[in-house]
């Protein structure tokens, strides 16, 4: 659905994830814009890890533990036996995540979202 806070990057996104809070998550991707590139890429990667129809939600997400510390976060629904849900996720991190991670600056993070 359109919205007042659709950008052609917002589109792009919303074409690849399901977007939790979207004039949150626009606002975000607005103040980061280097993010959109790398939640394309981080796209790609996570379809190769876990598969083309995997869910994935972003959604702004502040640490209840430390204050003023927010950023945006990529949720990946992960199904099936535990263990090897974490070892795609570990080998998502090890492969790509973690070589990727300073271009992220901080403002995004991944993690499973075991259903």
């Amino acid at each position: 659905m359109a919205t007042q806070h659709q950008t052609p990057e917002m589109v792009q996104i919303e074409r690849l994830y399901a977007v939790r809070g979207p004039a949150e998550v626009a606002a975000w991707l607005e103040a980061h814009p280097y993010l959109v590139s790398l939640l394309c890429e981080a796209r790609d990667q996570i379809d190769a890890a876990f598969g083309p129809h995997t869910h994935v939600a972003l959604e702004v997400i502040e640490d209840a533990e430390v204050e003023d510390d927010r950023k945006l976060w990529a949720l990946i629904a992960v199904e099936g036996a535990a263990e090897e849900a974490d070892d795609r996720f570990d080998r998502l991190l090890e492969q790509w995540w973690l070589d990727a991670l300073p271009r992220a600056q901080g403002q995004l993070a991944l993690d499973a979202d075991f259903a």
